[in-house]
């Protein structure tokens, strides 16, 4: 029922108690705003934080009060960071090199991944996601687009343009064969990718 499932909700994302100090504190990570959190997909208690203070933190839910490792870099203004087996991949918003694949285990970066721009626009990434095992699909206000890129071959698939506006979020469903990406002034455009992820990426559906 909707009771039963708001009660869920708040239970969830109850604030912690400040004077017992028996819950994680993500601030204490942390010396400016945090924009991304992300836990992963596999290993159910270690999460990921980022923000401002160009700081990817790697966290354990089940050693509290501070950060267990930690990666410095990654200037995160948006939803940011994703996490697929052992990669992370971020997204930055810096003028270039702002799309990065990083090896959990080293914590070190595997890749900076090709996202099109121009010297006069920059990248400026607010969001990334892994939309397919092979491929990464970012956005954000350089260039006002999203574009997919593959992480073996760093070559753009696609992508799909807002209109001058910013791209502040997007998701995928089906291996990157459907993409929703939303922004600033109310764009959303759908679009997919062929399925055998050598063509390009193009919009559907705008609204």
């Amino acid at each position: 029922s909707l009771s039963l499932s708001l009660s869920q909700v708040c239970n969830v994302f109850e604030a912690p108690d400040v004077r017992s100090w028996d819950d994680l504190s993500l601030t204490s990570g942390h010396t400016k705003r945090i924009f991304a959190l992300r836990f992963h997909p596999e290993e159910h208690h270690t999460f990921l934080t980022g923000g401002w203070d160009r700081a990817l933190k790697v966290w354990d839910k089940r050693a509290a009060k501070s950060a267990q490792r930690s990666i410095g870099g990654p200037h995160i203004c948006g939803a940011g960071i994703d996490i697929q087996g052992n990669s992370v991949v971020t997204a930055s918003w810096v003028p270039s090199e702002a799309l990065q694949l990083w090896d959990l285990r080293s914590l070190r970066v595997e890749k900076v991944l090709r996202f099109p721009t121009s010297l006069s626009q920059g990248q400026f990434l607010y969001t990334a996601r892994f939309c397919h095992s092979d491929c990464v699909l970012a956005g954000g206000s350089g260039t006002s687009s999203a574009h997919i890129t593959n992480i073996n071959t760093n070559q753009v698939l696609g992508g799909i343009h807002l209109n001058n506006k910013a791209v502040q979020t997007l998701d995928s469903a089906l291996g990157g064969q459907l993409i929703a990406v939303g922004g600033i002034g109310g764009n959303l455009s759908i679009g997919g990718l062929q399925r055998a992820l050598g063509g390009s990426c193009h919009p559907q559906l705008s609204l």
